[in-house]
């Protein structure tokens, strides 16, 4: 019920835009001796009327439904009375009334489509009773200034009764709305709004979760925060121990999409980065230990098989073994999120990796031959390995 506030708002601005259009009218043709010019001023009125609600409308906040109003009334309107110029019998039969009466219910009729609520029916009410008293009331209108001064009193009178009630209610219950069921992620947020008790809390929640801290509304039940997740954003408040919800689907779009697609692309290359610096530093404090002790080994003679000094190189380097190990992995998981990010990163990130992985295996398992043949193709692909470092 806190909606009638708004009813009962669009009722008094009609009825102060109905004030100035008779008074406009009233002030023309007392003072105006011509009869053409009354005639316009009279057939005219409510293209006047029409241009008093866009001006309310344009500069003053809360006549929300004023322009739908006016936008029929201005194109009815003046296409009857262009019509009239041509064939007076148009006014004759009132047909320009009828287009009045027929304007404030088609914008009853579009508000109430808009809002999806019949509880803003004011516009339709007032249209009937226009084509009523207007069309089909034959008898004396018994009531000061006749049409004039009915319309202006159900108008005023209504809408001070409905404003008076609907801000009670606006301020003393708990009621929530959005103002879209959904929306769409722009880049990297979205902004949900909506209108809610006055000076309330507003508390969030994303998909069942409760978001932190809570929003709140303003004076006037207006509230609205910023979204960068996609997903069902429910909005509760609560006044007087009564709770009411509402909520908004914020959906994915094809720029919050691209833009996720880098940022996690970013993520990707920095963990690629830090996994792979630790992986050398792993391989080349195993490479640098077998090369010296295969080189110590020819010159003190001893001979014997390399294979079971690298072995036992490497179990004394079991912990950097396995951190080589698992950086291989964790890079080649990497990779794949890279690539299916479509990064254009992610062929050079691939060929970092084989570089790497080419270091390990000649580093693990060395080349046959002697301590030169190692050493050369060790430190070959251990400069190509800093090289790629250098470039990240």
């Amino acid at each position: 019920m806190y909606n009638l506030y708004y009813s009962g708002t669009n009722l008094l601005v009609l009825g102060a835009a109905l004030l100035v259009t008779w008074g406009i009218t009233f002030l023309v043709t007392k003072r105006s001796k011509k009869e053409r010019t009354k005639q316009l001023i009279n057939n005219w009125q409510y293209a006047i009327l029409a241009i008093i609600l866009y001006v309310f409308y344009a500069f003053a906040w809360f006549t929300t439904d004023a322009n739908v109003l006016a936008g029929n009334l201005i194109v009815l309107v003046t296409i009857v009375n262009l019509i009239g110029i041509k064939k007076p019998a148009v006014f004759e039969k009132r047909v320009n009334e009828w287009a009045v009466g027929l304007s404030f219910i088609l914008a009853g009729l579009m508000i109430v489509f808009d809002y999806s609520s019949w509880i803003y029916i004011e516009y339709i009410i007032i249209g009937i009773l226009w084509i009523y008293f207007k069309i089909f009331y034959k008898k004396e209108i018994k009531f000061k200034y006749g049409f004039r001064g009915l319309m202006l009193a159900i108008t005023i009178v209504a809408g001070i009764i409905l404003y008076l009630f609907g801000n009670y209610v606006n301020i003393n219950t708990a009621h929530i709305r959005t103002n879209d069921y959904s929306v769409k992620l722009g880049k990297r947020s979205a902004v949900v709004s909506g209108y809610a008790t006055p000076n309330s809390k507003v508390r969030t929640y994303l998909n069942g979760s409760e978001e932190t801290p809570a929003e709140h509304a303003d004076s006037d039940g207006y509230f609205e925060f910023t979204a960068q997740t996609p997903g069902k954003w429910v909005v509760k408040v609560t006044k007087n121990g009564k709770t009411d919800s509402d909520y908004t689907y914020v959906k994915k779009s094809a720029a919050w999409k691209k833009h996720q697609a880098k940022i996690e692309a970013d993520r990707v290359i920095r963990h690629f980065e830090e996994y792979y610096q630790e992986a050398t530093e792993a391989i080349d404090n195993i490479g640098v230990d077998e090369y010296n002790t295969w080189s110590n080994e020819n010159d003190s003679g001893v001979g014997g098989s390399i294979d079971s000094t690298l072995e036992n190189v490497q179990e004394k380097h079991k912990k950097d073994l396995n951190t080589a190990k698992l950086d291989l992995i964790l890079l080649q998981s990497e990779l794949k999120v890279l690539e299916d990010s479509g990064s254009s990163d992610y062929e050079t990130y691939h060929q970092y990796y084989k570089d790497l992985k080419k270091f390990y295996i000649i580093t693990v398992n060395p080349p046959a031959g002697d301590i030169d043949n190692f050493g050369n193709e060790y430190q070959d692909a251990r400069l190509t390995v800093l090289d790629d470092i250098d470039e990240f």
